[in-house]
This record gives structure tokens, sequence and C-alpha cells, in this order.
């Protein structure tokens, strides 16, 4: 008998402890449910202070991300000084090159070994070579403008070549970029007489042009600087209505000089517009400067 009252309250225990537990469960059920009719929906109004939280986040995080690329981007000259005082002992010795006696352009050979950097087809050139110190220097491009988005600076330098050193028909049958090619060379074979001014230099060509040779120089103890030098005819060499995209300046009887059954009036009526903005270009080269340091004129739009 005992132990048939010790199991009936047993099983009353048992069955009292999952009616406790089920009213349990349906109170929190019920304080969950109080608690979800307690919050509202958002306003619009705080749905808009979220997009804009959330913007501002992202646009301050983008900020952030620019500002390291930025920092790792700008060129890094630690002896900024110094490198200015070597373009200044540079300029100094280009302008102090002597000139030279003319020579017909085929017949011109340098020193040094220095290469003409361009090619000469057809070979048959009139015109001649008389070298002349350049009437002005001025720095041009990313690194002279703070636009430079590179941990190696290039610093562009173009010289102009005066007046006196071109000819009345110069602007003719790619005489005007032999000589301008030739220019440089001659300047590159009394550079490299200069141990003490620079380490190295080569030719490259500018923007792939194969008739826009430039100079590439590695300054002396600056083996992470280069320095590109470029030329430009003088303002008053030619006049700029000979190169309207509508001209021909390259003479096909000139360049077709072996082709006897062409017919050279109807090529020669043909106009040459890339040949022409080749040479407008180098012409308009310190407008082209000026114009873009006027409209680069604060940092935040170098940046972008």
């Amino acid at each position: 008998m005992p132990d048939q009252a010790m199991l009936s309250s047993n099983v009353f225990d048992d069955s009292d402890s999952v009616t406790v537990q089920n009213k349990s469960k349906r109170k929190k059920k019920a304080d969950f449910s109080r608690k979800r009719r307690k919050l509202n929906a958002p306003t619009a109004e705080e749905l808009n202070e979220l997009r804009e939280a959330e913007t501002l986040f992202q646009s301050n995080l983008l900020k952030m991300e620019i500002e390291e690329l930025m920092k790792e981007l700008k060129e890094h000259l630690p002896e900024k000084e110094k490198i200015h005082q070597w373009l200044e002992t540079f300029k100094e010795f280009l302008r102090n090159i002597p000139e030279t006696s003319p020579v017909s352009i085929e017949d011109l050979a340098l020193e040094n070994d220095v290469k003409i950097p361009i090619p000469q087809i057809p070979k048959n050139t009139k015109g001649s070579f008389k070298f002349v110190p350049p009437s002005n220097m001025i720095e041009i491009g990313s690194f002279a403008l703070g636009t430079m988005c590179s941990s190696v600076p290039v610093i562009d330098i173009a010289v102009e070549i005066p007046k006196t050193f071109w000819f009345g028909m110069d602007f003719l049958n790619h005489r005007y970029h032999r000589k301008r090619a030739l220019y440089l060379a001659y300047i590159a074979s009394f550079l490299l007489q200069e141990n003490d001014l620079i380490s190295d230099l080569k030719f490259t060509y500018q923007s792939e042009d194969y008739l826009k040779p430039v100079l590439l120089v590695i300054p002396k103890d600056f083996e992470n600087v280069t320095v590109c030098l470029t030329a430009y005819p003088s303002s008053n060499a030619f006049k700029l209505s000979r190169f309207v995209p509508s001209k021909n300046n390259v003479r096909s009887s000139w360049y077709f000089e072996n082709s006897e059954d062409m017919d050279h009036s109807v090529l020669e009526s043909s106009a040459t517009p890339h040949y022409n903005a080749s040479v407008l270009f180098d012409l308009l080269l310190p407008d082209i400067n000026d114009y873009l340091k006027e409209k680069l004129h604060t940092q935040s739009i170098k940046d972008g």
C-alpha cells in the first residue's frame, strides 16, 4: 500500500509539472506578443534617417580609402629641393651647348654612337641641320601640374627650338619630325659626355608615335627619378594655317619616289590630317600647358 501511495503521488506531481510548464510557455508567448505590439513600424522620416546614416558611412569609408590610395600614388620625393637644383643645372647645361655649322640632314653624323631615333624612310630628304641652343624651357606634364599618380616620378621638360633652326619648307615631307629628332639626338650626344650630370639615358616614343621620340634621362644620384625631355618649335616658326586638316604636307612624289606608274596628282590633292595634327600639337604645346595650369587651380580638382 505505501508503494501504491507513492506511485500515485509521483504521477500527480508529474502532471502538475507539465501543467505549470504549459502555463509558463503561454505566458512567454503572451509577453512576446505584447512586446511586438509595442514596436510600431518605423515612419518615413525614420527610414530616411537610416538611409542617410548608411550613405554617410559608405561615403566616409570611401573617402578614407581614396585618401590612403592617393598617399600611395602621389610622388615621393624626399630630396625635392636637390632635384630642383639638379634641374636648374640641367637646364643651364642645355643652354650652353654650342651652335654648329649647317650640314645636310643626310650627311649628319652624331658622336658617342648616338643613333637617330626616327625611321628615315625614304632616305632622300632635303634640308640642313644647324644646332641652336634652346630659346626656352618649360616644365610640363603631371609633375609640373601636381597631378602625378605614381610612386616613381617622371619630370617632363620641353625645350623650345628657336626659329633660326627652321627653314621655310621644313613643315613638308617629314622634315619637321626628322629635324626635331636630330635636335634631341644632338643633345643626347652632348649629355653622354657629362658623366657628373646623368647616369643613363635612352630614347622612347611619345604616345607610341614613331615620329615623336623623346629622351629619357636618369639624373646622377637620383635613380628613382626620370626626366623626360621633349622638344617643340617656337610659335613663330610656322604658320598655323599650314596644318589645318584639309592641307597636304606629305608629297606622294617624295614618299613613293620609285613608283613611276602612280598618279601622284591624285594623291597630292589628298589631305594629311594626322601628320598635320602631329606638328600642330607641338606648336601649341605651351598654350596647352598654360590652359591646363589655369583649369587645374585647386587641389581637389588635381586629386580628381
